[in-house]
């Protein structure tokens, strides 16, 4: 989704504007094209919720053996 406009930062060396991910097309941008640092960002904020899933399962279970409620 490269080439659109987003509120936020100016980044004219991609000709966009950043703010959270969300992209609005500019006149004549492709909507084809992909972007991607936030596919990366995407699939990093994945990577990041499994192992905060993980590290709370692994919290309950402790907590669970050290007799804490």
């Amino acid at each position: 989704m490269g080439g659109g406009r987003v509120d936020g930062d100016h980044d004219p060396a991609h000709g966009q504007r950043r703010c959270f991910g969300c992209v609005v097309p500019q006149a004549g941008a492709a909507w084809g094209e992909r972007n991607w640092e936030l596919e990366e960002a995407q699939a990093e904020i994945g990577r990041l919720t499994e192992a905060v899933k993980a590290q709370a399962i692994e919290l309950a279970i402790v907590r669970g053996k050290s007799g804490w409620d």
